[in-house]
This record gives structure tokens, C-alpha cells and sequence, in this order.
């Protein structure tokens, strides 16, 4: 037990000269060369805008018309989308009137003017 306080006032001291050599005195002092080897945020950007960019002239072309569908295709369509989404789900038969429909007609009942 008194190994393991010990070990554990080593690291604490450890820490606290670590904290003291990061953002004590010291390290206001110390000038830190950039890493060539990091991104850069502003400085390759600005070089990058004095270059010209490159560009390419491109023919302008007509868009093709799509062969308008028959409703018997929206209507397969429609059936294929809903498989897909109710592939693995289940169906639940509620009877009587939703809430949203009965508090409509309570609204609607109780701004009517007797």
C-alpha cells in the first residue's frame, strides 16, 4: 500500500513539472520551429491563389428528353419503394379516430360560435 501511495506522488510530481515546462514562464520563452511535416492553415493558400488556374472550354450540349412513364409505372414504382422500406417491418391495425383528428375537431368545435 505505501509502494503504490509512493509510485502515485512520483507521477503526480512527474505531472506537475510537465504542466510547469507547457504553460509556465519557461515556455513563453521557448520559440518552437514549425514542423515541415504538418499542414500549414493560411500560408499554402495564399501561395496558391497567385497562381493562375487552369481551365477547360467545354462544348455545351442538349439535354436528352426522358420518354414520359404511363401511370401503371408509378404505380410499380411506387409498390417497389414501399416493399423495400416495409421489407422487414410490421403492421399494426388501429381502429377508432387518431388524436390529431379528435383534437381537430375539438378545435374546431370549441372556435365555433354558439
Amino acid at each position: 500500500m505505501l509502494a503504490s501511495h509512493a509510485r502515485l506522488e512520483e507521477v503526480e510530481q512527474q505531472l506537475r513539472w510537465f504542466k510547469q515546462q507547457l504553460f509556465g514562464r519557461r515556455s513563453e520563452r521557448r520559440i518552437l520551429e514549425p514542423d515541415l511535416s504538418q499542414l500549414c492553415l493560411g500560408e499554402s493558400l495564399a501561395a496558391k491563389a497567385e497562381d493562375p488556374i487552369p481551365t477547360t472550354t467545354v462544348r455545351s450540349h442538349a439535354r436528352r428528353k426522358r420518354p414520359e412513364r404511363e401511370a401503371s409505372d408509378d404505380e410499380v414504382l411506387a409498390t417497389a419503394i414501399l416493399d423495400r422500406l416495409l421489407h422487414h417491418s410490421h403492421v399494426l391495425n388501429i381502429s377508432g379516430r387518431s388524436y390529431r383528428l379528435r383534437e381537430l375537431e375539438q378545435a374546431a368545435r370549441s372556435s365555433k360560435p354558439s
